[in-house]
C-alpha cells in the first residue's frame, strides 16, 4: 500500500478550503476589520417574476443617507447620517461574523426599509454584499410603479461600501 506523499497532502489541503497558513483562501474577518460605517451603494429590487420590472430602491423608497453602522462590541444600527453626524437611529440589533460572512440581525424596523431582520452579507475590503430572496412582498408599498401588485417574490440585491 501506498502513503500520500507530503506534496499531495498539501494540495489535497488546498483544494478542500480548508488550507495551511491561509493558503487556500482570505483569512476570517474579525469584528476589528469590519467594524465602522457603511453606505448603501446599490439596492435593488429583482422581481422573480419578468412581468414586473427590476427596481432600483436607493434614492426613492430609501434614503441617500441610510447607512449601516456596525460597533467591535457587535452592536449594528441602521443610521441616517448628515454632515458626518447621527441625525436618527432607523433599527437596531447586532451581528456576528463566520469566516467571511457577517450576520446582521436587526429589530423590527428594519422591515420599513425592505430589510429582513436578518440578513447574511460577503464581506472583505470594506464592502458588504447580499443577495436575499423575500417572499410575498407587497410592490404596490415600494412603489406606485407597481400598483396592482400586492404579492410578489422577488430577490433584493444589496451592496454597501464603508465611509
Amino acid at each position: 500500500m501506498r502513503t500520500p506523499s507530503l506534496l499531495s497532502l498539501i494540495a489535497l489541503l488546498v483544494l478542500s478550503g480548508c488550507g495551511v497558513l491561509g493558503i487556500g483562501g482570505p483569512p476570517d474577518l474579525t469584528n476589528l476589520e469590519v467594524a465602522g460605517r457603511y453606505r448603501f451603494t446599490k439596492f435593488e429590487i429583482d422581481p422573480a417574476s419578468d412581468a414586473v420590472r427590476d427596481y432600483e430602491v436607493l434614492g426613492r423608497e430609501v434614503r441617500d443617507d441610510l447607512t449601516l453602522r456596525l460597533d467591535e462590541s457587535g452592536a449594528a444600527r441602521l443610521e441616517t447620517v448628515r454632515d458626518d453626524r447621527v441625525d436618527e437611529v432607523k433599527a437596531q440589533g447586532n451581528y456576528s461574523i463566520s469566516g467571511r460572512r457577517v450576520r446582521v440581525r436587526l429589530d423590527g424596523n428594519a422591515d420599513d426599509y425592505l430589510l429582513p431582520r436578518e440578513i447574511t452579507f460577503e464581506g472583505g475590503d470594506k464592502r458588504l454584499r447580499a443577495e436575499v430572496f423575500r417572499e410575498g412582498l407587497n410592490m404596490e408599498r415600494i412603489s406606485d410603479e407597481y400598483r396592482g401588485i400586492t404579492r410578489a417574490d422577488a430577490t433584493l440585491k444589496i451592496e454597501l461600501r464603508g465611509i
